[in-house]
C-alpha cells in the first residue's frame, strides 16, 4: 500500500491509509459509521463508545483489540460531529 511519495532514499516513510478503503469501513460490532482520527490513528465508533488502531496503514477492526472510549472523549466527539454535520 505504499505509493512512490511514500518511499524516501530507499527507507519507507509514514504510509498513510487510503481513503477509499476509509470510507468504505464501518463499525463491526454496530455497523455504524465510523469517524477518521487523523492524529491518533484511530477509526471511532461512537455507537460502540471505542476507537480502533490504525497500525501500519492497516485499520484493526477487532472488537477485542478496540480501545473503550472515555465518557469525555464520547462527548467530544459527538459536538465534533454535530458541528461538522451542520456545515453540511
Amino acid at each position: 500500500m505504499t505509493s512512490h511519495d511514500d518511499i524516501q532514499n530507499g527507507s519507507a516513510k509514514m504510509v498513510r491509509t487510503s481513503p477509499q478503503l476509509l470510507s468504505l469501513l464501518v463499525c463491526p460490532q454496530t455497523r455504524s459509521p465510523l469517524i477518521y482520527d487523523a492524529a491518533a490513528a484511530e477509526l471511532i465508533s461512537l455507537q460502540a463508545a471505542c476507537a480502533y488502531k490504525i497500525t501500519d496503514a492497516v485499520p484493526i477492526m477487532l472488537p477485542s483489540h478496540a480501545r473503550p472510549l472515555s465518557e469525555e472523549e464520547c462527548v467530544k466527539w459527538q459536538k465534533s460531529q454535530r458541528r461538522n454535520s451542520s456545515e453540511i
